[in-house]
């Protein structure tokens, strides 16, 4: 792949993330709150950016449009996303309903380090996906760690930010960046992981 071609397709990779991130967030936010569950929430982003990062991961890993992406490999690298964020609500939810601990208001070092461990779950997850595709996969695991913590930190600064300043824009804003944070952390990493001619296959 040219240096042209890497360029793009990690701007489209970071694209497809923050929206993913952003949709996600915005509907798990109204699914949750009409039904109750604000779980929804974690499951909704893990899938937005799971689901429309597998479209574009499949194109990197599949130059010659062979039909060697399996539904497992999407469903795993999907579930991946899906298990990440829901152990950032459930560790939330743990830590403060049944351990009784007082948080602050935003919780910035808590968001971070929790989405950190869930990236590093996430990058787990995937990671099995990934092996089959490009040599040293193991990176996957640190850098999603890194991207997802990076995020976070994107995500808590804006939104603290905007309740400073009453900047509803911000707020709206704040997981748009925060995906494309996460978008240029991982896809930077990940276009240049040497693939494999051919997919292993799984053992």
């Amino acid at each position: 792949m040219t240096d042209s071609r890497r360029l793009g397709w990690w701007a489209l990779w970071t694209v497809v993330t923050a929206i993913g991130y952003s949709l996600g967030l915005y509907a798990g936010f109204f699914l949750g709150y009409m039904l109750r569950a604000p779980i929804i929430a974690a499951i909704t982003v893990g899938a937005g950016v799971g689901f429309l990062q597998r479209l574009v991961v499949q194109r990197l890993l599949e130059p010659h449009r062979s039909r060697m992406w399996s539904p497992a490999d999407s469903a795993g690298w999907i579930l991946g996303s899906v298990i990440g964020m829901t152990f950032v609500f459930v560790v939330g939810w743990l830590v403060v309903e049944v351990g009784q601990v007082a948080v602050d208001r935003n919780g910035v070092l808590g968001l971070i380090g929790a989405f950190t461990i869930a990236g590093a779950l996430t990058g787990f997850v995937q990671e099995r996906v990934l092996r089959r595709y490009v040599h040293q996969s193991r990176w996957w695991i640190a850098v999603s760690a890194l991207g997802w913590g990076a995020s976070a930190l994107g995500l808590g600064f804006l939104t603290t930010l905007a309740d400073a300043v009453y900047d509803v824009f911000a707020i709206l804003m704040a997981p748009a960046i925060a995906g494309v944070v996460l978008g240029v952390i991982t896809g930077g990493v990940l276009v240049r992981l040497p693939t494999r001619p051919r997919p292993l296959t799984p053992s």
